[in-house]
């Protein structure tokens, strides 16, 4: 009884396939390797829609900090440090 492939060769003279089996898993390895690389060059430059408000809202709170510490730093009281 004989083993044949899907293209009519018989299994013992697989020799070529093996080999080409070997560059297409190579293949298909690098293009994973190029596709996770893409997803994350994606993904660090986008921010997900829910985090935007809140990011908003920290800058916010930042930007009043910073003025409100910069009114502080101003005042003749501050500057003296007496009660």
């Amino acid at each position: 009884m004989f083993l044949y492939s899907i293209d009519g060769t018989s299994i013992g003279s697989m020799g070529n396939a093996t080999r080409s089996k070997k560059i297409f898993t190579a293949i298909l390895v690098l293009f994973f390797v190029f596709l996770a690389g893409l997803i994350y060059d994606i993904s660090s430059k986008t921010t997900f829609p829910g985090a935007r408000k809140k990011a908003q809202q920290r800058k916010e709170k930042m930007e009043k900090a910073k003025s409100d510490s910069l009114k502080n730093a101003s005042s003749p009281k501050s500057a003296t440090h007496q009660p």
